[in-house]
């Protein structure tokens, strides 16, 4: 699927970060509220260098990453990265630069400049929507770069391979960075897209995208897991996800527990690019592997459980029942999780 991941830091809080990116980086934070995120009631706030990494998306050879991008001093941005190559900032393949003009660097691995757009693109202290593809190959790589929605940059027959391994013409994840004081770079609404085929939806920039978070509202059909207590659904939708103190389990294979989502927050009438369901789960004994089930229609792609919580993302492009782009109309919706093994 083009819609590798999303995420709009509404559904958990400081503690949780590692449940859902590898590394935390320096200086992450979850801001709740206060008039600070862009969409929602949370974003993310670096205070230090690098942030947190997403790694293992999988070998993307054509790679879009956009988010909604409030600096408070300027420097790096954000990087596409190849992380089977190094960790860290070595990870890196391509990054973003926003400079003292206002203008974004594109920079290879190792640091060197491969082009500049024009000046006063960005200003500190303001909502900014970034955006940056890159093909990752040598000689015939591509990077394409969007400001709140328009296209500034893009740049054909580059070099976009990582310093450290380039013979890898892919990536597996990406970087948030900033050069930030203790007044914070502010990070919401961010998607990432595997873009290497066209013919696929949402295979390039989809705008200046906000992102919702929804927890179920209601029991749907069928619920087989055990609450701990109460009813299944209001087991499962706090924010942010309690831990053990409050959760359902299987250890039947097949069981499914199915809750009702809706698309509140949403504004009447928006176009939904994709829907990613999150599954915050741990193994209790034993082996087991759990996948979403969305409408009675269990993914393909299963999880295996590990003794720690992990948010296992599952995006989707088009709703499972029907095949087609999402609308409104298919709101409320039957989501929750699945044993498979």
């Amino acid at each position: 699927m083009p819609v590798l991941f999303v995420d709009s830091f509404d559904h958990y809080n400081t503690g949780n970060i590692l449940q859902k990116y590898e590394t935390a980086g320096g200086g992450a934070t979850i801001i709740i509220g206060g008039g600070v995120p862009h969409t929602g009631t949370r974003c993310l706030q670096l205070t230090a260098g690098i942030g947190p990494t997403k790694q293992a998306l999988g070998h993307i050879s054509d790679m879009l990453v956009a988010m909604w991008y409030n600096p408070d001093v300027v420097g790096l941005c954000i990087s596409i990265a190849n992380f089977l190559a190094d960790t860290g900032t070595n990870a890196t393949c391509v990054q973003l630069r926003i400079n003292n003009d206002g203008s974004i660097t594109v920079l290879r691995s190792g640091g060197s400049g491969l082009a500049t757009t024009a000046p006063n693109l960005i200003q500190p202290g303001t909502w900014n929507h970034i955006a940056l593809r890159a093909k990752i190959s040598n000689p015939d790589g591509t990077v394409t770069v969007w400001v709140n929605g328009v296209q500034v940059l893009a740049l054909t027959n580059v070099n976009t391979t990582n310093n450290n391994n380039p013979a890898l013409h892919y990536a597996t994840g990406f970087i948030y960075f900033a050069n930030g004081t203790s007044l914070g770079t502010n990070i919401d609404s961010v998607y990432c897209l595997d873009c290497s085929n066209p013919a696929l939806p949402n295979s390039d920039f989809l705008g200046a995208c906000d992102v919702y978070a929804n927890v179920p509202v209601s029991n749907g059909s069928p619920v087989q897991w055990t609450p701990l207590a109460g009813s299944n659904f209001s087991e499962v939708n706090q924010i942010p996800p309690p831990g053990d103190s409050s959760y359902v389990s299987s250890s039947t294979v097949g069981q499914v527990d199915q809750y009702n989502v809706n698309d509140s927050g949403v504004p009447p009438g928006s176009q939904i690019n994709a829907v990613q369901v999150v599954l915050d789960a741990r193994l209790d004994t034993g082996s087991r592997s759990i996948a979403a089930d969305v409408n009675g229609t269990v993914s393909s792609t299963s999880n295996a459980l590990t003794g720690g919580y992990i948010m296992y993302t599952t995006p989707y492009d088009t709703s499972p029942s029907t095949g087609l782009p999402w609308s409104g109309a298919d709101f409320p919706v039957e989501i929750g999780p699945a044993v498979t093994a």
